[in-house]
């Protein structure tokens, strides 16, 4: 079974990146759907959602979008790397 450990997925109408406006070649959506079509071509079978640095007041939202994806029929994600700032709570 090949399992990606690595996914990030960015969607900017849901969450805040602001760090995504200093870098112009990811700032655009990368979705579920999107990565899904790719990776069963290429025999990727499972996935774990690495989380992407959202703005502080999105960091639930981002685990709580993911973990929606992850109860969907046929779902490839099989887990989620979630932020977490100790330091900041």
């Amino acid at each position: 079974m090949i399992v990606d450990t690595h996914l990030h997925l960015i969607d900017q109408a849901a969450l805040r990146y602001p760090w995504l406006a200093g870098v112009p070649a990811l700032n655009r959506d990368f979705s579920y759907q999107e990565y899904a079509t790719d990776a069963l071509r290429s025999g990727i079978e499972a996935v774990l959602h690495m989380e992407v640095d959202v703005d502080p007041a999105d960091i639930e939202a981002e685990t709580a979008r993911v973990e929606g994806l992850s109860r969907q029929s046929g779902s490839m994600l099989a887990g989620v790397i979630a932020s977490c700032r100790p330091e900041e709570g």
